[in-house]
């Protein structure tokens, strides 16, 4: 319900929905659109930074034969979402540098390996080995690669290897050592490797400046690095929460150097952090799991903070108007809608409205129009509320997919939502639910969509797709 408070935010929220979200999300891509219009999909939210294209106009159906303009063979692994400039698609992977090193086993191999009384089953001692044995396989030195393909043809165009390390800890078995996607200002790539690096290459694929000073991450159960930048301007902001020492940080986009660093007092976390204006004051907006925070984008000091998000965050904030939307799902279910005009601890009152179920975990939300999207934790099952009020447009529906951990994306009256087996559902981008289509690449896939005029990139465990209406 909405808190009798922040009615006033009502007449805003109306003039945000007919003046094409005034106020709202104000980033390096948006910025070089005005000028550059090259910027397609420049990172994993798209264009807006919050999972809509106005422009797009992709298919709604194909299968792993049809519509399939391309598909490109990845070197290597990653669950990093692809970006669209131009003619272009960049993403990240990584591999051993040693191609005979041992690889990560199945389920179902683990217990044909370690299955030593052969009950199908592995006992405690088995299963120690069994992870020892995953654990070896991905603690080998590893190349972090940058690619870049075609966009007409998927041919590659241009490989990097940013560097070459042995990672001091594993990662989770779903993913790989590149989780964090490219970002794009339509002059240069934003590549974080977290403990191994943050890269800035031009488009040609020349090296720029890198970090590889920052330090060494602890992520919560050895689950691996994650986060993407975000960049604004002549920013690169840099999130950095694990078990150690957290921070946020500010550098130079040009050269690399830190503008400032400011300390945070937060666990392990996955989101990325947002570059927002209010009220003519431009200020960065992250999620955590002890505060959802906003920083001032100049000088990194601390202008708000609420408590109320669960267990170690992944879902990206969006912004509508001058509200932001703060959500998570371990270990509790939360979804905060945040005015960001306010000042110091805002966790009592400073709340609009809030909702309590069936929140996204690793998906972070969509936002189209006044519509406001999400899946129950990482479950095919969508709900859309009013993001005025947070009241429902249409009660949680179950889509004909797998688990999810794709964003949710959206173009031209459509919402495409992607399951981790490789099927995605096509619904109305509407109040009331319908589905359009149903489709399967062939291949699991927990990237997000890049949607790129009248095509579609899907980042799979092993290819690259381009599905385009032939």
């Amino acid at each position: 319900m909405l808190n009798s408070k922040f009615a006033t935010h009502i007449l805003s929220f109306c003039i945000a929905a007919a003046t094409v979200l005034f106020s709202t999300s104000v980033s390096a891509q948006e910025t070089a659109q005005e000028t550059d219009q090259s910027l397609i999909w420049p990172n994993f939210r798209g264009p807006n930074n919050n999972g809509a294209s106005t422009t797009a106009k992709p298919p709604t159906t194909w299968s792993n034969t049809e519509n399939i303009a391309w598909k490109q063979k990845i070197p290597g692994r990653g669950s990093s979402s692809p970006i669209v400039v131009n003619n272009r698609v960049y993403i990240t992977a990584a591999a051993p540098a040693d191609a005979n090193a041992p690889k990560p086993l199945s389920r179902e191999k683990l217990i044909a390996k370690f299955d030593e009384d052969g009950d199908g089953q592995l006992s405690r001692p088995e299963r120690r080995k069994a992870v020892d044995h995953q654990r070896a396989s991905v603690m080998q030195k590893q190349k972090f690669m940058v690619l870049c393909y075609d966009r007409a043809s998927g041919d590659p165009v241009w490989q990097k290897v940013a560097t070459q390390a042995t990672p001091h800890e594993a990662h989770h078995p779903d993913h790989g050592y590149a989780s964090a996607s490219p970002v794009t200002d339509g002059q240069q790539l934003y590549i974080n490797f977290g403990s191994y690096g943050l890269y800035c290459y031009d488009l040609e694929g020349s090296l720029k400046w890198k970090r590889d000073d920052l330090g060494k991450m602890q992520t919560r159960g050895t689950f691996g690095e994650g986060s993407s930048v975000a960049i604004h301007n002549n920013m690169v902001i840099l999130p950095w929460d694990h078990e150690g020492q957290s921070r946020i940080e500010a550098l130079n986009s040009d050269t690399g150097e830190t503008i400032w660093k400011t300390m945070r007092d937060e666990p392990t976390a996955w989101s990325t952090p947002l570059v927002v204006e209010v009220d003519g004051r431009k200020q960065i907006i992250h999620t955590g799991q002890n505060y959802s925070r906003g920083y001032d984008l100049q000088t990194g000091e601390e202008l708000w903070k609420a408590s109320g998000q669960s267990q170690r965050p992944v879902c990206c904030p969006t912004v509508f108007g001058t509200v932001g939307f703060f959500a998570s799902a371990r270990g509790g279910s939360i979804l905060q809608a945040i005015p960001l005009d306010q000042k110091g601890d805002i966790s009592e009152n400073g709340i609009a409205w809030t909702i309590t179920k069936k929140t996204p975990d690793i998906p972070s939300l969509l936002l189209s129009e006044n519509r406001l999207y999400f899946t129950d934790a990482n479950n095919g099952i969508v709900t859309c509320v009013n993001a005025e009020t947070g009241e429902p447009f249409f009660s949680p529906q179950r889509l004909p997919i797998g688990g999810v951990y794709s964003s949710p994306v959206a173009a031209n009256g459509n919402v495409f939502i992607t399951g981790r087996d490789g099927r995605t559902a096509v619904i109305n981008d509407a109040v009331t639910f319908g589905i359009v289509s149903k489709n399967d690449i062939g291949e699991p896939v927990d990237a997000t969509l890049a949607l790129a005029d009248e095509e579609i990139f899907i980042r799979g465990k092993d290819h690259l797709f381009c599905v385009r209406n032939k």
